[in-house]
């Protein structure tokens, strides 16, 4: 396979902080790779460093032959300095040898609707900031995407789309995302930095998740005695397995517990978006046929119910990434607590 990225023995940090220790990292033509770790391990600084924004210590990297990363980055820098500018006219400073219809046609693509070409770039959330950035980034035509975080504040349509995007893109994808979800729809390959460190695992994040408990499991030791805390351990002070396996399920016990409420208000949320987009979706259809300018009376309903729909979904929006973010701090919190168990063995 065509190389697409080579890094080899990448040191780097921020000041005497060093946070990535000797990375070597291989990306093929076509793969689909993310980068995960905890908050801090250097995931973002590593892509930065990739891309030219962050100087490396020591070490180095190079791209493929003809190869034309495409960069999308949490803090969305290309757009600053052009809050008075509109969408389509921003756009559009990026193929400028374009005709107009064909910029409306890539605005289209992130759903974008025709009347909301003219928006300012400095009224945009941060969902449709990322979803202009996608749209830059398509236009450019890159042969790798680099993403980092590309899930941030996107609506369920939008994450979509952006899935859509990548199972249709022909080069390879790297991906630094918290979303779980959306990294089982698209990766194929999962590299794990914590303390500097790399480990790669073949497969989909289920499969990160799945193969990092058979290797700790394989470390557990048979019998063993009753530690300080009441736990039974083995002679090197190491939970026994079938203690282990108690403590586990009372501790899924407990995260169920306290995130099973949360969990339902997020699907509930997700249904209740999923619904008000599925309407918004009939009511611009409606504005869209002609004969609709000829009624004086149903015009004006149709348009203030798609205005408070639209102030609707931005509502639960804000709710759901409130709600997802709850959640995910559970998680976090858990799954640190379940490392931290099986860090015993």
């Amino acid at each position: 396979m065509t190389p697409v990225l080579e890094v080899t023995d990448l040191q780097g940090g921020y000041g005497a902080v060093r946070i990535l220790n000797g990375i070597d990292l291989y990306v093929e033509e076509g793969e689909f790779v993310t980068i995960i770790g905890p908050n801090g391990s250097g995931k973002s600084t590593l892509l930065k460093i990739l891309m030219g924004e962050v100087e490396a210590d020591t070490g180095k990297f190079e791209w493929g032959h003809a190869v034309k990363p495409g960069y999308f980055s949490q803090e969305h820098g290309e757009v600053q300095g052009n809050e008075e500018a509109t969408i389509h006219d921003w756009l559009w400073t990026f193929c400028p040898d374009q005709p107009t219809g064909f910029v409306r046609a890539k605005l289209a693509e992130v759903l974008f609707g025709k009347d909301e070409i003219d928006k300012k770039i400095g009224a945009l959330s941060g969902g449709e900031l990322a979803r202009l950035v996608m749209a830059k980034i398509s236009i450019e035509e890159p042969t790798v995407l680099v993403l980092d975080e590309p899930t941030n504040h996107l609506d369920i349509a939008s994450r979509q789309v952006l899935e859509e995007a990548i199972r249709q893109f022909g080069g390879a994808v790297c991906i630094v995302s918290h979303d779980r979800f959306f990294l089982n729809e698209v990766v194929e390959r999962v590299v794990h930095i914590e303390h500097g460190d790399l480990t790669e695992y073949l497969g989909d994040y289920d499969y990160y998740k799945w193969s990092r408990e058979q290797l700790l499991a394989e470390e557990q030791g048979e019998g063993g005695d009753q530690g300080d805390d009441g736990l039974a351990r083995t002679s090197t002070g190491a939970l026994t397995k079938k203690e282990l396996r108690r403590v586990l399920a009372e501790l899924r016990e407990r995260r169920m517990a306290e995130s099973g409420d949360l969990r339902a208000e997020v699907t509930s949320l997700e249904k209740r978006i999923e619904e008000g987009e599925a309407r918004k979706a009939e009511l611009e259809a409606m504005m869209a046929d002609p004969e609709i300018y000829q009624d004086a009376e149903r015009l004006p309903e149709v348009s203030r119910e798609y205005n408070q729909l639209g102030e609707e979904i931005v509502g639960l929006m804000e709710r759901w990434e409130e709600k997802l973010f709850e959640l995910e701090e559970i998680d976090e919190r858990y799954e640190a607590e379940e490392a931290a168990l099986r860090g015993d063995l």
